[in-house]
Protein backbone atom coordinates (compact mmCIF):
# COMPACT_ATOMS: atom_id res chain seq x y z
CA UNK A 1 0.00 0.00 0.00
CA UNK A 2 1.11 3.32 -0.96
CA UNK A 3 1.22 6.14 1.08
CA UNK A 4 -0.43 9.72 0.47
CA UNK A 5 0.18 12.70 2.32
CA UNK A 6 -2.60 15.40 2.04
CA UNK A 7 -1.91 19.04 2.11
CA UNK A 8 -4.16 22.26 2.47
CA UNK A 9 -4.43 25.78 3.94
CA UNK A 10 -3.87 25.86 7.84
CA UNK A 11 -7.56 26.93 8.67
CA UNK A 12 -8.57 23.33 6.83
CA UNK A 13 -6.27 21.31 8.14
CA UNK A 14 -9.53 20.11 10.44
CA UNK A 15 -11.47 19.38 7.55
CA UNK A 16 -8.16 17.74 6.18
CA UNK A 17 -7.82 15.68 8.93
CA UNK A 18 -11.64 14.29 9.20
CA UNK A 19 -11.16 13.32 5.39
CA UNK A 20 -7.74 11.53 6.09
CA UNK A 21 -9.34 9.48 8.83
CA UNK A 22 -11.00 7.51 6.07
CA UNK A 23 -7.73 6.40 4.51
CA UNK A 24 -5.45 4.33 7.36
CA UNK A 25 -2.63 5.11 4.27
CA UNK A 26 -2.86 9.25 4.43
CA UNK A 27 -0.96 11.68 6.46
CA UNK A 28 -2.05 15.75 6.73
CA UNK A 29 0.12 18.79 6.81
CA UNK A 30 0.72 22.63 6.01
CA UNK A 31 2.40 23.42 2.55
CA UNK A 32 3.24 26.56 2.14
CA UNK A 33 4.02 27.44 -1.12
CA UNK A 34 8.02 28.58 -1.39
CA UNK A 35 8.98 27.24 1.92
CA UNK A 36 12.74 26.65 1.79
CA UNK A 37 12.79 23.67 4.70
CA UNK A 38 13.66 20.14 3.79
CA UNK A 39 10.46 18.66 2.06
CA UNK A 40 9.86 15.06 1.28
CA UNK A 41 9.91 13.91 -2.31
CA UNK A 42 6.88 12.55 -3.47
CA UNK A 43 6.66 10.21 -7.14
CA UNK A 44 3.48 11.73 -7.93
CA UNK A 45 2.07 15.04 -6.89
CA UNK A 46 -1.77 15.67 -8.04
CA UNK A 47 -3.32 19.49 -7.25
CA UNK A 48 -6.74 20.00 -7.60
CA UNK A 49 -7.31 24.38 -7.36
CA UNK A 50 -4.02 25.12 -6.42
CA UNK A 51 -3.92 27.48 -8.80
CA UNK A 52 -7.20 28.72 -8.78
CA UNK A 53 -5.69 31.74 -7.03
CA UNK A 54 -2.18 31.51 -7.08
CA UNK A 55 -1.09 34.56 -5.43
CA UNK A 56 2.59 33.10 -5.87
CA UNK A 57 3.63 31.76 -9.30
CA UNK A 58 7.68 31.56 -8.78
CA UNK A 59 6.61 30.13 -4.87
CA UNK A 60 4.20 27.30 -6.38
CA UNK A 61 6.29 25.83 -9.27
CA UNK A 62 9.41 25.87 -6.85
CA UNK A 63 7.54 24.13 -4.06
CA UNK A 64 6.17 21.24 -6.72
CA UNK A 65 9.75 21.36 -8.11
CA UNK A 66 11.10 21.00 -3.96
CA UNK A 67 8.43 17.84 -3.59
CA UNK A 68 9.55 16.23 -7.14
CA UNK A 69 12.36 13.73 -7.52
CA UNK A 70 13.96 13.32 -11.20
CA UNK A 71 11.15 10.44 -11.93
CA UNK A 72 8.16 12.34 -10.16
CA UNK A 73 5.29 13.41 -12.44
CA UNK A 74 2.75 16.10 -11.30
CA UNK A 75 -0.84 16.71 -12.48
CA UNK A 76 -2.32 20.25 -12.06
CA UNK A 77 -5.92 20.53 -12.41
CA UNK A 78 -6.32 24.14 -14.16
CA UNK A 79 -9.08 26.67 -15.17
CA UNK A 80 -8.52 29.72 -17.01
CA UNK A 81 -9.88 32.02 -14.11
CA UNK A 82 -6.54 34.04 -14.10
CA UNK A 83 -5.35 35.61 -16.80
CA UNK A 84 -1.84 35.87 -17.20
CA UNK A 85 -1.20 33.96 -14.05
CA UNK A 86 -1.02 30.46 -14.83
CA UNK A 87 1.04 31.24 -17.96
CA UNK A 88 3.59 32.88 -15.75
CA UNK A 89 3.20 29.96 -13.57
CA UNK A 90 3.82 27.60 -16.69
CA UNK A 91 6.73 29.46 -17.66
CA UNK A 92 8.34 29.13 -14.37
CA UNK A 93 7.56 25.30 -14.49
CA UNK A 94 9.21 24.86 -17.87
CA UNK A 95 12.28 26.25 -16.59
CA UNK A 96 12.41 23.53 -13.40
CA UNK A 97 10.61 20.17 -15.34
CA UNK A 98 12.04 19.44 -18.72
CA UNK A 99 8.18 18.44 -20.32
CA UNK A 100 5.71 20.82 -19.57
CA UNK A 101 2.49 20.41 -20.87
CA UNK A 102 -1.06 21.02 -21.37
CA UNK A 103 -3.45 17.71 -21.20
CA UNK A 104 -7.35 17.57 -21.92
CA UNK A 105 -9.35 16.37 -18.68
CA UNK A 106 -9.83 12.70 -18.79
CA UNK A 107 -12.59 11.64 -16.39
CA UNK A 108 -16.40 11.11 -16.24
CA UNK A 109 -16.19 13.98 -14.07
CA UNK A 110 -15.84 16.56 -16.87
CA UNK A 111 -15.62 20.51 -15.59
CA UNK A 112 -15.97 22.42 -18.88
CA UNK A 113 -12.31 24.97 -19.15
CA UNK A 114 -10.56 22.49 -16.29
CA UNK A 115 -7.44 21.22 -18.05
CA UNK A 116 -4.64 19.30 -16.71
CA UNK A 117 -0.73 20.93 -16.60
CA UNK A 118 1.55 17.86 -16.43
CA UNK A 119 5.17 17.77 -15.19
CA UNK A 120 8.14 15.49 -15.48
CA UNK A 121 11.57 15.44 -15.66
CA UNK A 122 12.74 17.39 -12.71
CA UNK A 123 15.86 19.47 -14.12
CA UNK A 124 18.85 19.59 -12.09
CA UNK A 125 19.43 21.89 -8.76
CA UNK A 126 17.36 25.72 -9.56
Amino acid sequence: SKHVHLTDLPQLQPLLENNARQAPNASVGVLEWGSNESVKKFDVIIGADVVASIYDSYGLAKTIYNLANEDSRAYLACKDRLTGFIEKFESYMRGMFACVERREADSLNKNPGVWILFASGRLGDQ
